[in-house]
């Protein structure tokens, strides 16, 4: 399972940097939170941005690992 969520991460870090996201980062908060393991957060430069960025990491998760995000 670990090795499955540090590939969806890298995905969506990759993802994020192919639109152009700035100052990625990448937290890891299991050890504060029962909610999730990561925060996957960055920079934009507009909404339309932020909204192309959203699509992005929703689409590659989709086509490269058959899943959803359950939040954007």
């Amino acid at each position: 399972m670990k090795e499955t969520t540090e590939r969806y991460v890298k995905a969506m870090a990759e993802a994020l940097e192919s639109k152009k996201g700035q100052d990625i980062e990448v937290l890891k908060v299991s050890e504060l939170t029962s909610l999730t393991e990561y925060f996957v957060i960055c920079t934009a430069t507009s909404t339309t941005q932020v909204k192309a960025l959203a699509d992005e990491v929703e689409f590659r998760l989709k086509k490269d690992f058959e899943v959803a995000p359950h939040h954007i």
